[in-house]
């Protein structure tokens, strides 16, 4: 178990000060003043082409974070309709566009402020991982809060992607909202199910879970067994054969780690149980499970999600939402 306090704007690690500081003043020149490249680099008796570098390594390092706000109409029709339906507590829909781009971005922003608007001040929130959750972590704001914790509810120690890691994203979440990360040192799956059993009695684990339980909210993606979407697959914890056997036995997907079947129910599989996450019965103790998820590869599972009353709040696009309601 490793925890932390991170107050923002957060030093880049192993970037000397005064490097972050010169790049720092480059982009603020560029970006916050209007000057050109040209008169930036004369300012500093250096090349244009230094500055355009200097430039791309402060995004690229963080230093300086693009947004752009594009309107987030919310489709009141089909929220209404998901409450009702599977008896929610609310629903976040994305009405639909002329233009599907940053789809996924424009979800997660209202998510985000979901989160924003919801999580009060001294609060537990665990989170899952993916690529959903990465993107409503980005989309938080920075606004500071006293007191939230961010637990990391699932393991995730050695994907291939460590941006969509849960550890990273528990650091991450605490840096935008001014808190403090505890992160499982655990990965998500293990070789076999004894494995996982005996790792989850471990007490460094089990505190770890015991604070996730703990929460007032919970943000967590519905993960497809498509092979195209899954992001067990493309983290490295699957293999397409894993996905195919676990398909065969009824499972849809997954929500924060417990695989569903197409009603909402637990689907047992060699799979299922060598799953590192907090156990279902303290999941659904959480008062406040907010779940993201984009795109018709991902209607079995949210129907499934839905249907199992895990989820409390669903944050999706209008057609996903659609697909999900015709039934």
């Amino acid at each position: 178990m490793s925890a932390a306090s991170e107050p923002r704007p957060e030093p880049q690690p192993d970037l000397p000060a005064d490097l972050h500081e010169t790049l720092a003043e480059v982009v603020s020149q560029y970006y916050l003043e209007g000057r050109d490249q040209g008169a930036i680099a004369q300012n500093l008796s250096v090349s244009r082409s230094t500055v355009s570098r200097m430039i791309s390594k402060a995004r690229a390092l963080g230093i300086v974070e693009i947004r752009v706000n594009r309107p987030l109409p919310p489709d009141e029709g089909l929220q209404q309709q998901l409450v009702e339906r599977f008896g929610l507590t609310g629903a976040l829909v994305l009405a639909g566009g002329r233009t599907r781009s940053g789809l996924l971005q424009r979800v997660a922003a209202m998510a985000a402020q979901h989160v924003e608007t919801q999580l009060p001040d001294d609060a537990t929130i665990a989170i899952s991982w993916g690529t959903s959750i990465a993107a409503t972590v980005d989309a938080l704001r920075g606004d500071l809060r006293h007191g939230v914790t961010v637990v990391q509810m699932i393991g995730a120690t050695g994907s291939l992607n460590p941006d969509v890691d849960g550890a990273e994203l528990a650091r991450k979440m605490a840096r935008r909202l001014g808190g403090r990360f505890v992160t499982l040192n655990a990965p998500l799956l293990l070789d076999d199910a004894d494995l996982a059993r005996a790792l989850l009695r471990q007490r460094s684990v089990a505190e770890v879970l015991d604070q996730a339980a703990a929460a007032q909210m919970a943000l967590i993606g519905l993960g497809a067994m498509d092979p195209s979407v899954s992001s067990l697959l493309r983290a490295g914890f699957a293999s397409e054969a894993l996905l195919e056997r676990a398909t065969r036995a009824g499972t849809v997907g997954d929500a924060a780690g417990h695989l569903l079947d197409a009603d909402g129910a637990t689907a047992h599989s060699d799979l299922s149980e060598r799953i590192v996450r907090l156990d279902e019965e303290r999941l659904r103790a959480i008062p406040h499970v907010v779940a993201v998820a984009v795109g018709l590869a991902k209607v079995d599972i949210v129907r499934a999600a839905l249907r199992s009353g895990l989820v409390h709040v669903l944050a999706t696009d209008a057609d996903t939402a659609r697909a999900v309601l015709d039934v």
